[in-house]
């Protein structure tokens, strides 16, 4: 009589999410993201400063990633209706493996798509800048308009680059919060969502950018009071791609889960 292999892996259950659709709304989506945090936008606001504060302090933004996870706790648990209080943030270093080995797969792809975009753009900045140098010694200064041209020139693409770069990336850490996939999973998955949603997303992105870049130039101070928006806004964008929390074991975790 057959018996079952004592060797034999057990079952894992892979998740389904059943990722939906959603609009270009980017405006629309951020007015949710701030009634989302209207009850407790102002302790919201200090705890998100507080911990990217935190998250900066060491280097290649090794703590962004359990930081990031914290503040989509904290957002589900707004959406549940129940009230934070400051320690909720860094519940993100719960699941700090998997949210550092995110942040590594984000950091390393980065590095690889920007770093060679960055060096041809100072290549070709610097290498207007010689040709068009005054070649006699005494000639008088000219102010180095086609090295600026150039510079200008490259500014479209190293945004687009960022955006491309940012946006595969940009369900990975709700989804460690929410569902807690693990870190190689949550890219994976992430990256699938935005690709379903590759127009909304990006639209968002941009525009929460350039409104963060716009509060940053008004002294930097509104920059803090836009931040928590602009996290709120995510968060709403993935619950509607991925819709409300299910009792989904993480990857590669036994299928028997307790109820």
């Amino acid at each position: 009589m057959a018996t079952a292999n004592p060797y034999q892996p057990p079952v894992t259950t892979v998740p389904d999410f059943g990722i939906k659709r959603i609009r270009v709304a980017p405006f629309e989506t951020l007015s949710r993201g701030l009634e989302l945090l209207k009850p407790q936008y102002w302790l919201f606001m200090l705890m998100t400063t507080v911990a990217l504060l935190v998250g900066s302090l060491v280097p290649f933004g090794v703590l962004i990633g359990p930081i990031l996870v914290g503040v989509h706790l904290c957002l589900a648990r707004r959406e549940r209706g129940e009230m934070l209080v400051f320690g909720d943030v860094f519940k993100g270093f719960d699941q700090f493996l998997e949210a550092l080995i995110a942040r590594i797969i984000t950091f390393v792809v980065s590095i690889a798509v920007t770093l060679p975009v960055t060096f041809l753009m100072m290549a070709s900045m610097f290498g207007t800048l010689l040709a068009t140098a005054p070649q006699a010694g005494n000639a008088p200064p000219q102010p180095p308009v086609a090295f600026f041209a150039v510079m200008i020139a490259w500014m479209p693409l190293m945004i687009l680059v960022s955006v491309l770069v940012y946006v595969p990336f940009f369900f990975t850490f709700q989804l460690i919060a929410d569902r807690r996939v693990p870190g190689i999973e949550a890219c994976k998955w992430g990256a699938k969502a935005a690709w379903k949603n590759l127009l909304p997303v990006s639209v968002y992105v941009v525009v929460s950018s350039l409104v963060s870049m716009l509060a940053a130039m008004a002294c930097y101070l509104p920059a803090f009071l836009v931040a928590p928006i602009v996290l709120a806004g995510a968060f709403i964008m993935y619950r509607d791609a991925f819709g409300p929390v299910v009792a989904t074991p993480p990857v590669n975790a036994p299928s028997t889960m307790a109820p």
